[in-house]
């Protein structure tokens, strides 16, 4: 059975059995995680078999296109995103990693910080498609201090609109409020895919970058990864290959470093995952929600011994896929946590709907054009719109917020 078919199965496999927590991933026995694929299904509480009725009982095989795969049965938990907390404390000070200094040319896997507070990292780097600029990726939560468009906010009294995301600028490195100024400063939020009512796929903003903190021999790189390759990004079939084919991968962040090799490395767990995730604001109000995703990759450690593959400041950071000997972009880190069953993993959106749901393509070192980050133009119009982009006399317009006037 191909891959495609494989996922096709398992999809029509969550619109029969209406369970969109239902996805495909590594068995795991006695709290210790196999090579043995299994269809794994997520259930609020694990109980004995004598205290479930017919309806509850999930079969110990499911049949897929004629491929029969064993089940595998996990307590579901909520996870959160992966940025420092907005006021920066010792809750992010893990053992020291040079991602954290002051790096120039800049680079993917470094830290970063926007103008509000919080910390993350600069996944990569990558080329706008409609401008042809050079930008930087990282994730939406990173970048913006709330995260929804305008028709999923709070709408009455007293809910207030005081949060303008055209301020948000970004410093690298991240660790402290004193790094705010125009000698640190990287660019600017050019546009981000807000988030709406519906499921979410990806967590993501780019950021309009100045010229003088590029090299395009250096700046395609990953801080602390062994490869130097400008890398591409994977394509659909390779990423639905992750998990049956066992490719490796590998990540750098901002709190845990670079993450890279046989032992430390990282691979696969789940594929087509539909994770909650906590840690999303709407208005600026301090309240935090949970957002249901689809299609996610999870992954862990390649030696479960070896730290966690996620940790708070790594938010943002790419994620790569090593195939046929050549690394590649596989998706953005966004989230993480411990299962139920004491494992620690990492979550990832796919790059390849990262690429076409904010228009980017992989950057290969050419020259590319830079975003005039004093040339911004704005577009206001009334009420809570629903809409993610407008076109007005051939314009694209991405929308950034509410404000109060």
């Amino acid at each position: 059975m191909n891959i495609q078919n494989l996922n096709e199965s398992i999809e029509s496999l969550k619109k029969e059995l209406n369970n969109d927590t239902i996805c495909l991933g590594k068995k795991i026995k006695n709290g210790l995680i196999t090579d043995e694929i299994s269809v794994v299904f997520f259930v609020d509480e694990k109980k004995p078999i004598d205290q479930l009725s017919i309806s509850e009982l999930i079969p110990t095989r499911v049949n897929l296109g004629g491929v029969v795969f064993k089940t595998d049965v996990v307590e579901s938990v909520d996870f959160d995103t992966h940025p420092c907390p907005t006021q920066f404390n010792t809750d992010c000070l893990f053992n020291p990693v040079p991602n954290r200094d002051y790096i120039r040319p800049i680079k993917g896997g470094i830290s970063i910080r926007k103008t509000t507070d919080g910390i993350g990292t600069l996944g990569f780097l990558a080329k706008h498609t409609e401008t042809g600029a050079l930008v930087g990726v990282t994730n939406l939560h990173v970048a913006l201090k709330t995260h929804y468009l305008a028709s999923s906010l709070c709408q009455t009294s007293p809910c207030t609109f005081d949060y303008n995301s055209l301020q948000e600028q970004i410093y690298q490195p991240g660790e402290s409020s004193s790094y705010e100024t125009d000698f640190y400063n990287l660019g600017r939020v050019m546009y981000c895919h807000l988030l709406s009512d519906a499921v979410a796929e990806i967590d993501c903003c780019l950021v309009a970058l100045k010229e003088s903190v590029i090299s395009n021999s250096e700046s395609y790189k990953q801080y602390g990864l062994s490869f130097t390759n400008a890398p591409v990004f994977a394509t659909t079939a390779e990423i639905d290959s992750i998990l049956t084919s066992n490719i490796e991968l590998a990540a750098s962040g901002r709190s845990s470093g670079p993450k890279e090799g046989s032992i430390c490395g990282l691979k696969a767990l789940y594929m087509n995952y539909g994770p909650r995730v906590s840690g999303y604001k709407k208005n600026n109000d301090g309240y935090v929600w949970n957002k249901r995703f689809s299609n996610q990759i999870a992954y862990t450690r390649v030696y479960e011994e070896c730290p966690d593959p996620s940790i708070p400041g790594d938010s943002g950071s790419a994620v790569f896929g090593k195939f046929s000997g050549v690394w590649k972009i596989v998706g953005l880190n966004y989230a993480g946590g411990t299962l139920s069953n004491g494992i620690e993993i990492g979550i990832f959106n796919r790059i390849d709907r990262v690429a076409s749901l904010m228009g980017i393509e992989a950057w290969d070192g050419s020259s590319l054009n830079f975003i005039d980050l004093n040339n911004v133009e704005i577009y206001q119009i009334s009420g809570f719109n629903s809409e993610r982009t407008i076109t007005v006399n051939g314009e694209t317009y991405w929308q950034s917020g509410m404000a109060n006037s």
